[in-house]
């Protein structure tokens, strides 16, 4: 087969996913194109890819499973037999239903998927799990995974197998985090934080007015302050964060992949 264009495709509101995805499409073609779902005026439009075009989809893990946001992530991408790759990025903990998740939805949606990857990043929430990731052994592993992807390709009738991703369905009971950022009272306005929520959670007039109901404590405002502006005010998240440390900051996990068989 001949490959169209190659799409990159992620939502990656503190940016692990993002690397990931990017370093697998320009390794699949050079001149790949973007599409970043981590801006919401990005995830109301609608996209349609052919046959020959072959999408990398990335997303964050949260709790196991793909972030719950208003319409959906990924919903608005409609494929045509479209060559697919399912990629979901996690902090070192455990991934569980996620990839399987979103192979499912990009699956209905009209996309076949010939591989898979859970891919370990930073921690979204604490600056000691995984914060050097993706390093040297994770680019490695991306070039063995992508030099698979290329001879499944070059093979005849690759679409008609079949793709079996780890995870479970029903899925895992969707959890949600109390852990929302909080504005210290130096703040001077600078609007960073509005422009990089992926929620549209901040108000735009007053970044001082988080709606809770939008917020999906992706601490993107909290890792993309330039003056550390934004933190999470709660005792328990820190001492959370502690325990988390504790049992899996050294306990370096690797990445798994899939593929059809």
């Amino acid at each position: 087969m001949d490959i169209g264009k190659v799409v990159a495709v992620y939502f990656s509101p503190t940016g692990g996913t993002r690397k990931y995805v990017k370093e697998i499409a320009k390794r699949i073609k050079s001149d790949y194109e973007e599409i970043d779902l981590t801006n919401a005026v990005n995830r109301e439009k609608k996209y349609q890819f052919g046959k020959d075009d072959l999408v990398v989809f990335g997303s964050p893990v949260y709790f196991g499973r793909i972030p719950r946001i208003k319409d959906g992530i990924f919903d608005r991408l409609k494929g045509d037999n479209t060559t697919a790759i399912f990629t979901v990025t996690y902090g070192n903990r455990d991934y569980e239903d996620a990839l399987l998740e979103l192979g499912n939805i990009c699956s209905k949606n009209g996309f076949i998927g010939i591989s898979a990857a859970a891919l370990i990043a930073p921690h979204a929430y604490s600056p000691r799990i995984a914060y050097e990731r993706p390093h040297n052994n994770d680019l490695f592993a991306l070039d063995i995974f992508v030099k698979r992807i290329k001879e499944i390709i070059d093979k005849q009738g690759f679409k008609t197998k079949s793709l079996t991703i780890k995870g479970k369905y029903p899925y895992k009971k969707y959890l949600s985090s109390p852990y929302f950022p909080s504005l210290r009272k130096k703040c001077n306005n600078c609007g960073i934080c509005i422009v990089r929520c992926p929620t549209e959670a901040i108000d735009i007039n007053n970044p001082n007015l988080l709606e809770k109901g939008k917020c999906i404590a992706c601490h993107a405002c909290i890792k993309n302050c330039p003056y550390k502006m934004r933190k999470v005010k709660k005792l328990m998240f820190y001492i959370s964060r502690f325990f988390l440390e504790r049992k899996i900051a050294k306990n370096e996990r690797i990445s798994e992949f899939f593929y059809i068989k």
